[in-house]
């Protein structure tokens, strides 16, 4: 959902031309995730484990370094961000074109993933039916804040969504937490993410953005470096999990 708002909104004053925008995406992305990913792999081969076995499978290495949708990768959260390149390609040819491409690109791609969820239609190709999740309504949602955003510089209910949307994004956690707890298959449809998180974290960032506020340096910095702490924050957690144990 930040994602879709985020490149909205830093491209639709003056929008880049197709190939220096995926120039940009390109840089930002690969060169310090293919460090994380060769780190993982070294540390594999130091420290083999049986459940870690696929970070010497070449295919998986392979897939891993493109981010090619695929159902493992040496780095854990890079599922994530195969969505993310598949989108940012989607955005350079739509919008970067004509904005109203990317509507049309949005309506075919989302009417394509409720069908799909709605009648468990698979194609049998994990690439495919991967992207066709509908976790991509959370950059539409993304998309459609910052829309809005551009046309409504000021608004007066602003403090209202922000709480609102904390608040319903906390209960939607406990609420996971605690059915998880009694029933390791709950919400674990398709629709899930989006009903649970998107939705409330629409509201909570559209919210933010009419909040009057300073950031403090300290925030800023931890904004700057959100990606890196992204990519390795899995891995620190599991090596502090096995330290306290």
């Amino acid at each position: 959902m930040l994602s879709g708002f985020i490149i909205y909104y830093t491209t639709f004053s003056k929008p880049p031309s197709v190939g220096s925008f995926v120039t940009k995406r390109f840089i930002r992305i690969y060169p310090i995730y293919w460090v994380v990913t060769l780190l993982l792999i070294a540390a594999y081969f130091l420290s083999p484990s049986p459940s870690q076995a696929h970070k010497a499978d070449p295919l998986v290495i392979a897939g891993s370094l493109v981010l090619w949708p695929q159902e493992k990768y040496v780095v854990g959260v890079a599922w994530t961000l195969t969505y993310e390149i598949v989108f940012y390609l989607v955005f350079a040819f739509t919008f970067l074109r004509k904005p109203i491409y990317l509507l049309y690109a949005f309506a075919v791609w989302i009417t394509a993933s409720l069908l799909c969820a709605i009648f468990s239609l698979k194609t049998g190709f994990h690439a495919i039916d991967s992207l066709l999740d509908p976790i991509v309504i959370n950059f539409a949602l993304g998309c459609v804040v910052a829309y809005v955003f551009t046309r409504l510089p000021s608004f007066r209910y602003g403090n209202s969504f922000l709480v609102f949307g904390a608040f319903a994004f906390a209960a939607a956690w406990l609420i996971y937490q605690n059915a998880v707890l009694q029933d390791a298959s709950a919400f674990t449809h398709l629709f899930s993410r989006v009903c649970l998180f998107g939705l409330p974290s629409a509201i909570f960032i559209f919210g933010c953005l009419y909040v009057n506020t300073r950031m403090p340096g300290w925030l800023v910095y931890l904004g700057d470096a959100s990606y890196s702490i992204y990519l390795i924050h899995g891995t620190v957690l599991v090596v502090l999990l096995k330290l306290a144990g």
